[in-house]
């Protein structure tokens, strides 16, 4: 499948050209235009190998209830029919892999298509996906198959994010053109966005371009031998595994010095985490610390005023993460080990505890 990506591009005058992606938190700088869209394409491979792939996981179901092929999904009422019969899905659409017999009695189809669906999930030729679950509604997109009007979160974007959308004069000049009304407050594919911009034809904002990338979601073709490329083990559970966590009566702290800040995400009310990586002994390792909200502003107070505006925003509204790839910030970590380890369908690791940033 492909994905897609509106990026921003503005010359701020200093030979210093900008590519912004709002909907993906992604901003580079370059000499020139041409190596601002390389640059900034490069970070949405990234991403897509990372975040895209982890987010389509998420929604697929997870080892023991997977999303059914035959489900067929109804927005904005967030009801599943079965494709089979037109009918409400007495189960929703899930395949409960761990209670078959549930699933075999809920199910309405015939006895015969029931085992076949448990087949193909159990031999791994169907995994969960499909095209509209996960996925967000543009208000432009023109009529035709239902489920291309859905688009990732990373490709929805509002003029809200490149523009002054409450001033007087914009509001007008938007009015007068005659664009549909849904386009001012509503989300757009970058189909849909830069058709907008072109009718608006504004002499400020900068250029406006799409990247097609290609993103394998569905097939294991990333993940050889079942271990992910650039795949890194948690310090955190190293250490414990190593024993050099130290005793329960013992108070040990870990000082990392000069490492880079790779992402920040908001868990939950006031819990946020950050992840950076983390070398010793030729291997490097994935370091995830949790903290609280003091301690967020801690680390606020030791990154450059670009970064801290790009996290406030990235933490005030969905996802609440951002990821820093190509302009990681350096930073310092003094940490205590985790007690908890967390584990989910693709991987196990012990976040540490933030004591303070420098």
């Amino acid at each position: 499948m492909k994905s897609k990506f509106l990026v921003n591009l503005k010359n701020n005058g200093k030979d210093k050209w900008v590519a912004k992606c709002a909907s993906a938190n992604i901003q580079v700088e370059s000499n020139s235009k041409d190596e601002a869209l390389s640059k900034i394409e490069k970070e949405f491979k990234q991403f897509l190998t990372y975040e895209g792939s982890s987010y389509i996981s998420r929604w697929k179901g997870n080892h023991v209830i997977v999303n059914c092929p035959e489900g067929q999904l109804l927005l904005p009422v967030d009801i599943w029919k079965c494709k089979l019969n037109g009918e409400t899905c007495p189960t929703q659409a899930q395949v409960f892999l761990n209670q078959e017999d549930k699933f075999r009695y809920k199910c309405a189809a015939n006895e015969k298509k029931k085992e076949q669906i448990l087949s193909l999930i159990k031999a791994g030729n169907y995994d969960g996906f499909h095209h509209v679950i996960g996925r967000e509604k543009c208000v432009l997109c023109p009529d035709g198959k239902e489920y291309f009007k859905y688009h990732y979160p990373w490709e929805i974007n509002g003029l809200y994010q490149y523009f002054d959308v409450l001033n007087d004069d914009f509001r007008v000049h938007f009015l007068k053109s005659g664009i549909n009304l849904n386009a001012y407050s509503g989300g757009l594919c970058p189909l849909c966005f830069i058709d907008v911009i072109s009718k608006l034809n504004l002499a400020t904002g900068g250029i406006f371009e799409m990247i097609n990338l290609d993103f394998y979601a569905r097939t294991a073709s990333a993940i050889p031998n079942g271990i992910p490329i650039r795949f890194r083990r948690d310090y955190g559970l190293h250490i414990r595994k190593s024993g050099i966590v130290g005793k329960p009566d013992q108070l040990m702290y870990y000082v990392f010095a000069s490492i880079p800040l790779m992402s920040v995400c908001k868990v939950e009310d006031d819990l946020y985490c950050v992840n950076t990586i983390y070398s010793e002994d030729n291997e490097e390792f994935m370091l995830t610390v949790d903290l609280g909200p003091e301690l967020l502003e801690n680390l606020l107070d030791a990154l450059p005023p670009g970064h801290v505006e790009r996290i406030r925003t990235a933490l005030s509204r969905q996802p609440y993460h951002i990821n820093f790839l190509s302009d990681a910030y350096t930073i310092g970590i003094i940490a205590k080990p985790g007690e908890k380890i967390h584990t989910n369908a693709k991987e196990s690791y012990c976040p540490f505890e933030a004591v303070k940033f420098t």
